[in-house]
């Protein structure tokens, strides 16, 4: 606790300690009564003690109220009190602030006349809305009061319309920004409020509850997460998340903090208090991911809220309902089921959802009760769609929401029936009682809690008999099989899962857990981060999908296979079954022709990936077309050949740049000099589209972006072009691919007509 003395410290130097200041004197004494005609405001600028104060009403245009005839009372800081918070006043005094000073002093105002002898424990409102707080104690006979933890200095002093308090300390209490902004240990805060332009939220009138994380544990924050902190403070949507999970919209000081609590924050997600007697802080919060913080200072009370200190940052839950059953092997079995019945899509929705999740135990003994296999039973779409979404209620229900006998009205359209008797229950529809075993699992876009047994909504009419066992498509065949298992979560988590189990045909080049396990440490990321890409999964996971089914016979030595996702890879039989991905990495086929429904499955051993390099990026990484992206960028067309595209690029090599510099009799720099013809001649070597060595045909003409055409010949795997001035370029090297076309490579600089 020493530090935090020292804290105390610094804000009372800053005149923040305001509504913590001590100060009280057993006795005030009482002034003797002025001549009754004196205003108040004539009173307390006689008053030797009150000088500083009254040099702000009358700057803040307050002393006309406190000479008029309406009966108030003056709770006036000493001269002593205002040289505490100096920085305060100064600031206040500044013009834009006007309307800020007059709530300071209106702070200290109370529309009433009151001795001392009138005051009892509780609030008063003061004329700026503000709250003074006020407690009497008499000890051996004799009474002291306080307002907001001040002393009074002197009591009693009566004017004609009104009564005079001279206090130790300030009324009027620092803003929760105030103490941010002030305090050194709350550096790194007050930069991260500011870059996520929430100063105004700490400015509001509205009271909130603040647990402010020190520079120490921002620290910590930023090796868990491996950012540097200006990594942090440039990510305005995680720090707006982080910090809006630090804030509770209502004010609820230390003793109000009750254990077990689960308040909802600013941020939507809960936080969990552990309110207990122990050797260290006595009071810790439990975030959305399991991780604890100590409250290590309390009680820093502001003008619209409190502030309590914490020791590490808490963190929101980042994963959606259907990625935190993902990660509990015991909702194996619900995370097939959400699956099969097409609804992983919408539970990993913005939501929120409520969530009553069997365990794999009750699935089970679901089986049992219907007399079904979990084949048939994940069949049964219909059947498993309506028992699915009466386990999800709409909005966030905390267990602290539940209330015995309520009837929640689920997704599927029906009621169950809550109750807390003996513990926190569910009763069905058909009367079957299920126990919540576990509350309060947090996800982004909801709460999870945990039953032993699967509910059910009233059927309209018996169920049908389960149908034939039929054969799996190709998500529930990966789904049985193990060495699938980070496939699976992959596909679920890019939103795919509906797809692939459609009606197809495809073809599915899958990765074994092992493959994934190496493209991990090639990418150097974790599972959670990959999955947690879905653009960057999306494009992996299409590139492993070829529309129609391609059995293992069809497979031929070099052939160029078109993928879901756009780009092509190469297959080869050379040395077993392989694939060339786009970027030139190879992925062997270890076993093919796993039947599905709706097509088949070839595993492979690597993740194979597509180009993420556009035709620019690609041409700049291949030291022979050093010329061709002078060319490009002296033409400005660098922009155009970066963007979605797609285009057909054919490249010519630095020598053929030089033999057209020897035949137009130029020199590079005059070539480059010269942007119409540069640019003429350069979109004249470009189609849009996308034209692969296996679209082109004998004879083709295609037009350029240019606008001229030239004529494509094809012998076998020969390819030879000749320009619209009938000179001739071969085609030395096809498909080199991009994120946005592709590349052939030709040796002679294609030129259109004059």
């Amino acid at each position: 606790m020493k530090p935090w003395l020292n804290l105390m410290a610094v804000v009372a130097s800053a005149g923040l300690l305001a509504a913590c200041g001590g100060g009280g004197s057993e006795s005030a004494p009482a002034a003797t009564a002025p001549a009754a005609e004196q205003s108040l405001a004539a009173t307390a600028s006689s008053e030797p003690s009150t000088s500083e104060f009254m040099k702000l009403a009358q700057m803040a245009g307050t002393t006309e109220r406190l000479a008029s005839d309406e009966q108030l009372t003056l709770i006036a800081p000493s001269n002593a009190a205002m040289a505490e918070m100096r920085a305060e006043v100064e600031e206040l005094k500044r013009p834009e602030n006007q309307a800020e000073l007059k709530s300071f002093v209106e702070s200290h105002v109370v529309a009433k006349r009151m001795l001392a002898s009138d005051m009892q424990t509780g609030s008063e409102m003061s004329l700026s809305g503000s709250a003074i707080d006020v407690e009497v104690t008499t000890t051996a006979g004799a009474t002291e009061v306080t307002v907001n933890g001040s002393g009074i200095a002197k009591a009693d002093i009566q004017a004609r319309n009104g009564v005079l308090f001279v206090t130790h300390k300030p009324l009027w209490r620092s803003s929760a920004h105030d103490y941010v902004k002030h305090l050194p240990q709350f550096s790194v805060l007050f930069k991260a409020i500011s870059a996520a332009g929430l100063e105004g939220a700490l400015r509001t009138k509205e009271p909130f509850t603040l647990f402010a994380p020190t520079d120490a544990a921002f620290a910590s924050l930023l090796a868990e997460l491996n950012l540097t902190a200006d990594q942090l403070l440039a990510n305005k949507p995680l720090l707006t998340e982080v910090l809006t999970y630090h804030v509770l919209p209502q004010k609820i000081s230390a003793r109000r903090i009750i254990d077990d609590a689960t308040p909802v924050t600013v941020q939507g997600q809960a936080i969990t208090f552990d309110v207990q007697r122990r050797a260290g802080p006595d009071i810790r919060i439990a975030d959305a991911q399991g991780r604890e913080s100590n409250v290590i200072f309390t009680n820093l009370f502001a003008r619209n809220g409190v502030v309590h200190v914490v020791d590490k940052v808490i963190l929101p839950q980042t994963k959606n309902v259907v990625q935190i059953a993902q990660g509990i092997g015991d909702f194996s079995i619900l995370v097939e089921a959400v699956v099969a019945a097409g609804l992983a899509e919408t539970l990993s929705g913005k939501g929120p959802f409520t969530v009553f999740a069997p365990t794999n135990a009750a699935f089970a003994s679901l089986l049992a009760e219907l007399g079904v296999t979990a084949p048939q039973l994940l069949a049964n779409k219909p059947l498993l769609t309506s028992v699915l979404t009466y386990h999800v209620v709409p909005g966030r229900v905390l267990a602290a929401d539940i209330k015995e006998g309520a009837q929640p009205a689920t997704v599927q359209g029906q009621k169950f029936t809550l109750s807390l008797v003996g513990g926190p229950s569910i009763t069905d529809a058909n009367g079957r009682k299920s126990n919540i075993v576990a509350t309060n699992v947090q996800a982004s876009n909801g709460v999870i809690h945990v039953i032993d047994k699967v509910i059910l909504p009233k059927a309209d009419a018996p169920p049908p008999p389960p149908p034939p066992p039929a054969t799996p498509n190709i998500v529930q065949v990966a789904q049985s099989l193990p060495d699938f298992s980070i496939l699976v979560e992959a596909v679920v988590a890019a939103g795919l899962a509906d797809t692939l189990s459609g009606a197809g045909p495809f073809t599915v080049f899958a990765p074994t857990n092992a493959a994934f396990a190496a493209l991990l440490a090639e990418l150097g990321v974790t599972k959670d981060a990959l999955l947690a890409n879905k653009p960057l999964l999306t494009s992996v996971l299409t590139y492993h999908v070829l529309s129609g089914k391609v059995l293992a016979k069809d497979i031929r030595q070099g052939a160029q296979a078109a993928t879901v996702q756009g780009q092509v890879f190469t297959l080869g039989l050379v040395g077993g079954p392989s694939i060339t991905d786009a970027q030139g990495r190879k992925a062997n086929i270890v076993a093919t022709d796993v039947a599905a429904s709706n097509g088949v499955i070839h595993v492979i051993d690597k993740v194979i990936l597509p180009q993420t390099k556009n035709i620019v990026e690609i041409a700049s990484g291949i030291a022979d077309f050093s010329i061709l992206v002078e060319a490009v960028v002296a033409a400005n067309l660098q922009g155009t050949l970066s963007s979605a595209g797609p285009f057909t690029v054919f490249a010519p090599t630095n020598a053929a740049f030089a033999a057209l510099l020897h035949e137009l009799h130029l020199t590079k720099a005059q070539l480059l000099a010269d942007k119409p013809l540069l640019t003429k001649v350069l979109t004249y070597h470009v189609l849009s589209g996308k034209v692969l060595a296996s679209g082109v045909t004998d004879g083709l003409k295609p037009t350029t972006v240019q606008g001229g055409t030239f004529t494509l010949n094809k012998s076998g795997n020969t390819i030879h072009i000749l320009d619209a001035r009938h000179r001739g370029s071969n085609v030395v090297a096809t498909d080199v691919q991009a994120a946005n076309g592709v590349i052939h490579v030709i040796d002679r600089v294609l030129l259109p007509k004059p």
